[in-house]
């Protein structure tokens, strides 16, 4: 009797963390999701002024013309945000410099 009673309400205690920590999520991505459309749409502006300038601008047109970010610094994960966390984490896989090198084949 009591047994049964002490396991549905230890299951009963874990059901509600997680709709919990759900639900933190669920809020924590509506802002990520937010925060990715305003930098968008800041992103499109940049590129809108820059079109502009550029033709104005002989010496900008290099900048155009090479990628920004140097391979090293590409991200190929994207770090999950602990609950109730504004931002993501520092990444722990990755070292210092960027992912690791593909292997070579011999």
């Amino acid at each position: 009797g009591t047994r049964y009673k002490e396991k549905f309400q230890a299951l009963r205690e874990k059901y509600d963390q997680v709709t919990t920590a759900h639900t933190e999520y669920e809020r924590a991505l509506a802002r990520a999701d937010d925060k990715l459309k305003r930098l968008q749409e800041e992103c499109n502006l940049l590129l809108d002024a820059v079109d502009i300038a550029v033709p104005a601008q002989p010496s900008l047109v290099h900048y155009l013309k090479s990628d920004p970010i140097a391979p090293p610094y590409y991200s190929y994960t994207v770090p999950v945000p602990p609950a109730g966390a504004e931002g993501p984490p520092p990444p722990r896989d990755i070292p210092f410099g960027g992912p690791p090198a593909p292997p070579q084949s011999p």
